[in-house]
């Protein structure tokens, strides 16, 4: 299901604006693209979904910076929230970026399983990742070019 087509549902249930409808998304990412096209019976991809979440999250900064208030959104951040350096969870952005980081939402006890499960894979693609960045950012850096 695309996550337009989940806002519009969630919306029209309980009588809001889809557009106004927000549904935190906490942790990282771990094969959402595949999980979008293991639900659709291999009948389409995730291409839809993931161009509408980035247009989304790319549009976000821009309401904040134009001076529209409660900008929520969901972004992967430096955190101390759980015992990973980064997780994903809603942010308020204004003029000068992020105004408040929300932390967790309130979980219930179903969702409290899930995040302990979650967080030992999460952590380890976390520290792969980071260790990643490194290694790129540091040779970069040791890079030089004729034009030097």
């Amino acid at each position: 299901m695309l996550m337009q087509e989940l806002l519009d549902i969630i919306g029209e249930a309980v009588g809001a604006d889809p557009q106004k409808v927000h549904i935190p998304v906490i942790g990282g990412h771990s094969e959402a693209g595949t999980e979008v096209v293991k639900a659709k019976a291999g009948a389409g991809s995730a291409t839809l979904s993931m161009t509408y979440a980035g247009a989304r999250f790319a549009n976000s900064p821009f309401r904040g910076m134009s001076g529209e208030k409660n900008v929520v959104e969901c972004s992967y951040v430096q955190s101390n929230v759980t015992e990973t350096s980064f997780f994903a969870m809603p942010l308020v952005l204004g003029k000068d970026g992020i105004q408040e980081n929300c932390g967790l939402p309130n979980l219930n006890d179903f969702e409290k399983k899930l995040l302990v499960t979650a967080l030992p894979k999460l952590t380890k693609n976390i520290q792969k990742d980071t260790l990643a960045v490194r290694f790129h950012t540091d040779s970069a850096s040791r890079k030089t070019t004729d034009f030097e």
